[in-house]
């Protein structure tokens, strides 16, 4: 995601498309890199998004105080919260 590819492909997609949902997943992100890495790929994620509607990121991550803080208001659901999503997860863990 260094120097923003990310996001200059999905400002490469024309306007006029109306493309399918794309959906990125992002697994284990507190597992790979340091905190100002997540922080970074955060932004670029979190900018992304709000340039296309069709985009949605699902990421899984251990509740770090690094990744909240830097997800701030952009999280839209927190399966942690989710009494039921939270019994079913545990039952394969």
């Amino acid at each position: 995601m260094q120097d923003t590819l990310f996001l200059k492909f999905i400002h490469s997609i024309p306007c006029h498309s109306n493309p399918d949902t794309l959906i990125v997943v992002i697994d284990t992100l507190d597992k790979c890199g340091n905190p100002q890495s997540h922080a970074d790929i955060l932004k670029v994620l979190i900018d992304a998004a709000a340039l296309a509607p069709w985009l949605k990121i699902i990421i899984t991550s251990r509740p770090e105080v690094n990744i909240t803080c830097s997800l701030g208001t952009a999280v839209k659901y927190d399966l942690g919260t989710d009494q039921e999503a939270t019994a079913d997860l545990r039952t394969f863990a």
